[in-house]
């Protein structure tokens, strides 16, 4: 047997004795042995540093977490990577993530588990060859989806806005629970993105239609954290100065269309109590006042 192939050996069968182990004392806490076996299998997978082995321990660890409740796979995944918060532990977390968006219904546990380090680690990389291959990810693991779309760098993952718009239509109407999404980058991205674009994007600006619907969709559903004044105030004032800059009929156009889509937001949003219209957020808009559904709204406010 070659030194690969006994490497690989000790990977499976150390992977599936320390699950063994767990799950015949499910409630105990791990004894020594079963740390030490973990310990030895991780430090030998870092100091190898041997992409064949790391991505057959990762494939391994998503073929036993698959069949294991997401607590077991909380606890295997503490024994195991014992520093989450290391460079080769993120580095290792990072692949496990790319490694299971390819099959999403296959490792929606391993995903649920995963979605902690998305929503709380800037620093981590998520990568992919294909978002597509996750479409379903939304139904998979809401707690995944709606972690990825809170991610301030969301633009940055270059999804598709289409499949944005799905996962937002298909977290309105999952019935699992999962954590409140906040639309923060994504009406930035539906809106402001539009703007700042190439010259394509604001020729197509109408594609964004199914992300601008999925948007409305979450806010009526009350799936979504509360939009801030802050944040509203900042679109405003993005929107406003691009009215004024506008040199052109066709960009005024189009930046009034825009004004539309946030109107229409806003307004669902106030209905739904996902926001509330202060007066310092009425003041700003009244930048925007030419717009009839804003102003019906700061006088519907008004008179409250």
């Amino acid at each position: 047997m070659s030194n690969r192939d006994a490497n690989l050996s000790a990977i499976k069968e150390g992977l599936y004795s320390i699950s063994k182990q767990l799950s015949s004392a499910p409630k105990a806490r791990p004894n020594n042995d079963i740390k030490g076996l973990a310990n030895k299998l991780y430090n030998s997978l870092q100091q190898a540093n041997n992409p064949v082995e790391k991505f057959y321990f990762i494939y391994l660890l998503c073929q036993i977490c698959s069949a294991e409740k997401t607590t077991k796979v909380e606890k295997l995944m503490k024994i195991l990577i014992p520093s989450q918060s290391s460079p080769q532990s993120m580095s290792l977390i990072s692949d496990m993530i790319s490694f299971a968006l390819c099959h999403p219904s296959q490792y929606s546990n391993m995903l649920d588990y995963l979605s902690s380090y998305v929503d709380s680690t800037e620093s981590l990389e998520i990568y992919t060859e294909s978002w597509y291959q996750a479409e379903t990810l939304a139904l998979d693991s809401p707690s995944f989806c709606a972690a990825l779309l809170c991610r301030d760098d969301l633009k940055q993952l270059e999804i598709d806005k289409k499949l944005v718009a799905k996962w937002l239509q298909d977290l309105s109407k999952v019935d699992r629970d999962f954590p409140s999404i906040s639309l923060n980058q994504i009406i930035r991205l539906s809106l402001l993105d539009t703007l700042d674009g190439t010259e394509s994007d604001r020729t197509n600006y109408d594609m964004d239609s199914d992300l601008h619907l999925g948007i409305l969709t979450v806010i009526q559903s009350k799936r979504c954290q509360t939009l801030t004044n802050q944040f509203l105030i900042d679109i405003v004032t993005h929107l406003s100065q691009r009215l004024e800059s506008a040199t052109d009929d066709s960009t005024k156009e189009q930046t009034q269309q825009l004004v539309d889509r946030f109107a229409q937001i806003l307004s669902v949003a106030a209905a739904n109590k996902v926001t509330s219209l202060t007066v310092t957020l009425r003041n700003a808009l009244s930048k925007l006042e030419q717009n009839q559904i804003i102003r019906a709204l700061i006088k519907w406010q008004n008179v409250k």
